[in-house]
């Protein structure tokens, strides 16, 4: 089952919904997101952590 984070979930001020098929695909797909769009070079695990709590199943 596909899964979707949103960056509104964690407080951005953001639209983007990042979907991908594994949770490794996925985090990694954050990863860049964050990078590119809100400037956040690398991502902590605590952020890693803390966005996999609002992962939903599509």
């Amino acid at each position: 089952m596909p899964l979707e984070f949103r960056c509104e979930d964690v407080g951005a001020v953001c639209g983007e919904a990042i979907k991908a098929d594994t949770p490794e695909e996925l985090v990694a797909k954050i990863a860049e997101h964050a990078e590119h769009e809100h400037g956040v070079p690398e991502l902590s695990q605590t952020l890693v952590d803390y966005a996999k709590t609002v992962v939903r199943e599509t």
